[in-house]
């Protein structure tokens, strides 16, 4: 897997992390001393993931090749929606 970003803004004891290939990408909440993944979820196989950031509630994770990026609900990591940029 390719690690493309961590974010820690608004977080005290834990990350956020996005990782990329084609059929393992995803975003996680990881605890920040143990390193264990709290939630995570898996992007559809044909994305490979790139860079992550935070906007308000949302995440949005851009993708390599392609013109899309993944918004998912903060909170819970729940894929809203795929848009074309």
């Amino acid at each position: 897997d390719f690690f493309n970003s961590i974010d820690k803004s608004k977080c005290k004891d834990m990350f956020l992390e996005s990782t990329g290939l084609y059929g393992k990408t995803q975003v996680k909440k990881v605890d920040l001393l143990s390193g264990e993944t709290l939630r995570s979820t898996k992007a559809e196989q044909r994305h490979f993931g790139e860079g992550l950031t935070r906007w308000g509630d949302q995440l949005i994770q851009l993708t390599w090749k392609g013109p899309t990026v993944l918004i998912y609900n903060a909170s819970d990591l729940k894929l809203m929606r795929e848009s074309k940029t």
